[in-house]
C-alpha cells in the first residue's frame, strides 16, 4: 500500500511540475499569435525576412531540387518547412506544390503554426526535464523565462522563417550546458 501511495504521491509532483512549468511556453504562445495576427498576412513582413521564399525552397527541396538559397540558419527553417508539407498531404509532390502555389498564405500559417507549436514545445519540455534532473526547478525556470523578457524572441515568432527556428535549439543547448 505505501508504494503505491509513493508513486501516486510522486506522479502528482510530477504532474504539478509540469503544469508550472508549461505557464511561460503558453504565455510566449499566446503573445506570439496575438502579434501574428495584429502584423496582419505573412506577405506583408516589417524585415527583410520573406516567408515566402522559405515556403517555395521549403517546395523545391520536397521536390528533390536544391533550394534557390542556402543559408544559415534559412536552410533549417527551409527543411522543417518540407519535411511538414510532405508529412500534411496525401497528395502527389506535383498536387500539393500546385495546391501550395495556389494558396501560399494558408500554407505559410500552417508551416508557422507548426514551427511555433515546435518552439513551445521545447521551452515547455526541455528545461522542464533539465530541472527534473538537476533537482533545482529555479534553473529550469530561468532557461525558459528569456522567451518573454526579450522583445526580439517575440518579434522572431511573428514570421515563418529562420530567426524562430534558432530558438528551440539554443535552448536544448543551454539546458546540455547546463546538466554539464
Amino acid at each position: 500500500m505505501s508504494s503505491s501511495h509513493n508513486i501516486r504521491s510522486r506522479m502528482g509532483r510530477l504532474a504539478k511540475s509540469a503544469l508550472i512549468f508549461s505557464i511561460v511556453p503558453v504565455a510566449f504562445f499566446v503573445a506570439v499569435s496575438q502579434l501574428t495576427n495584429a502584423k496582419g498576412p505573412q506577405w506583408l513582413p516589417y524585415t527583410f525576412e520573406n516567408p515566402y521564399s522559405y515556403l517555395f525552397n521549403s517546395l523545391l527541396l520536397m521536390d528533390g531540387r536544391a533550394p534557390h538559397a542556402i543559408e544559415h540558419p534559412g536552410t533549417t527553417a527551409q527543411v522543417f518547412g518540407a519535411i511538414l508539407l510532405r508529412a500534411s498531404s496525401l497528395k502527389s509532390n506535383d498536387d500539393l506544390i500546385t495546391s501550395v502555389l495556389r494558396e501560399p498564405e494558408k500554407y505559410i500559417r500552417v508551416l508557422h503554426r507548426a514551427l511555433l507549436i515546435f518552439t513551445v514545445l521545447i521551452i515547455w519540455i526541455v528545461p522542464w526535464l533539465t530541472a527534473l534532473a538537476l533537482r533545482d526547478y529555479v534553473v529550469g525556470v530561468l532557461i525558459q523565462a528569456p522567451s518573454l523578457f526579450y522583445s526580439v524572441l517575440l518579434f522572431y515568432g511573428i514570421l515563418f522563417g529562420p530567426d524562430l527556428m534558432v530558438v528551440p535549439f539554443s535552448i536544448v543547448a543551454v539546458c546540455c550546458c547546463a546538466l554539464l
